[in-house]
Parts: C-alpha cells; sequence; structure tokens
C-alpha cells in the first residue's frame, strides 16, 4: 500500500502507477518489494524510504529496474506518469519497443452487438436495454 493510503490519504492515479509497479516487480520477481518473515517488519519507514532491491540471482534489464522504481516512488508527484500522463509512461526506455497502436484494442462502444462478443451477457436479465 502506498505512503499516501497510510498516511490516510485519497486514492489518485499515483496509487494505480504505486500498484502497477508492485505489479510489475512480483512478476519480474516472483515476491513482493517488501517481503518479509514478519508483516510488522514492512513498515511505513521502509516505504519512506524507497529501500527496494533486486536479487543478484535474476539477470533485470536496468531499463526495467528503473521502470520499477519510477512507479515505486515515494512521493506520489514523483512517479512516472503522475504530471504528464499515460504518455510519459508509455515512453518509458523500457517500452520502447511497444508498438502501442498496433496492440491497442479498438472497440466501438456505441455498437450494441459488438459490446457482447467483449462480454458474457448471461447474467444480464435484459440486454435489449443494455444500451
Amino acid at each position: 500500500m502506498p505512503l499516501e493510503l497510510l498516511k490516510g490519504n485519497p486514492k489518485t492515479f499515483s496509487t494505480d502507477y504505486w500498484s502497477l509497479g508492485i505489479l510489475l516487480y512480483e512478476m519480474i520477481v516472483g515476491i513482493t518489494p517488501f517481503y518479509y518473515e514478519n508483516e510488522e517488519e514492512i513498515t511505513i519507514q521502509l516505504i519512506q524510504e524507497n529501500q527496494i532491491y533486486f536479487p543478484s540471482y535474476i539477470e533485470i534489464s536496468a531499463s526495467a529496474k528503473d521502470m520499477v522504481f519510477s512507479l515505486l516512488k515515494s512521493d506520489p508527484m514523483k512517479r512516472i506518469g503522475v504530471i504528464n500522463g499515460i504518455l510519459e509512461f508509455k515512453q518509458h526506455q523500457w517500452l520502447q519497443d511497444v508498438d502501442w497502436e498496433k496492440n491497442a484494442i479498438k472497440l466501438n462502444i456505441y455498437d450494441k452487438d459488438n459490446i457482447f462478443k467483449y462480454l458474457d451477457y448471461k447474467d444480464l436479465i435484459n440486454r435489449d436495454n443494455l444500451l
């Protein structure tokens, strides 16, 4: 949980970027960046100091590490994407080879029949009233 939520501040886009950083770290390393035998050892001080380590037995690119560090900044205003939006995130060196346009899912949300290709509508009572 990001420091700002521990302090009782409201959830914002910056907390979503923090969560993405945690997810990326866990996908790369296999454990949470704040993993300890005793949960009480995970303190606000650790999060404030941004003490995140990558194990030496896993080969991780510098750009991948930078992405994780950029998402897990203690100061929410310094996290990648917070000031300049998603474009800043998408332009990060770690994602430079991603063709965002090619990989985008294009969905015409105004076409009622098209929506049902992506939704399981078994639980809907009357699909004609959806839109």
